[in-house]
């Protein structure tokens, strides 16, 4: 149960990720560069560079810090979206959704 309240809060990122056209945490340089370019792991020095940054992540989210949430303008659909991330990123993983409600959700949505 657990470990899908944490997949909720993955697929959550997602959702984020399409919604601001944006790479999230994008202020941790090595980390971002990583994901952009799928970085090898061979160079030790940027090893433990993306790791350092993947642990600041960690923090953060575990403090409770999320991305902001782009403005849905008004748009219904990206003010569905935008509820389901606040929902999905809930501090406490008891309270984020399950992914049936969020399918549910999604499918509600309107083209």
């Amino acid at each position: 149960e657990d470990e899908m309240k944490g997949d909720v809060y993955s697929y959550a990122v997602i959702l984020w990720e399409m919604m601001a056209r944006k790479i999230p945490w994008a202020n941790c340089m090595f980390f971002s560069f990583f994901l952009s370019h799928l970085i090898d792991f061979q160079n030790e020095k940027l090893k433990k560079n993306v790791v350092k940054e993947i642990d600041e992540i960690n923090f953060q989210v575990q403090s409770g810090e999320r991305e902001e949430i782009p403005n849905s303008n008004g748009d219904q659909n990206l003010e569905l979206i935008s509820s389901l991330i606040e929902l999905s990123w809930k501090q406490i993983p008891d309270e984020r959704p399950h992914f049936n409600h969020i399918d549910q959700k999604l499918s509600s949505l309107t083209c």
